[in-house]
């Protein structure tokens, strides 16, 4: 985390469907809606917020579609960084660093 804060790998963009994917998941084990809209205020601060348009959206179902294990929000960040020129995705998921060289363990 130090090197992504430091700027080693570039600017940040997080997508609006991992944001999704986040509080989503973070409401449904907590239920503190409270809590849950305070991280996502402090995430949309925290990061340059990319949409996924249409565009990204149908290459990423193509993505999904293939025979692999990654999900469609997975799939919609392999495709911005492909379309995009992102060099680096932070992740724990084994299935995105199988697909994209440039993986840094977030």
């Amino acid at each position: 985390m130090k090197d992504i804060e430091s700027g080693k790998y570039g600017e940040w963009f997080v997508s609006d469907y991992v944001i999704d994917e986040t509080l989503t998941a973070m409401f449904s084990i907590s239920k503190n809606k409270e809590e849950v809209a305070k991280l996502g205020k402090n995430l949309l601060k925290a990061f340059t917020l990319l949409s996924v348009p249409h565009v990204i959206f149908l290459d990423a179902f193509e993505i999904f579609s293939k025979k692999n294990k990654m999900s469609f929000t997975d799939s919609t960040l392999l495709s911005m960084a492909n379309k995009y020129g992102i060099e680096y995705i932070a992740t724990f998921d084994k299935e995105i660093k199988k697909h994209f060289k440039n993986c840094v363990d977030s």
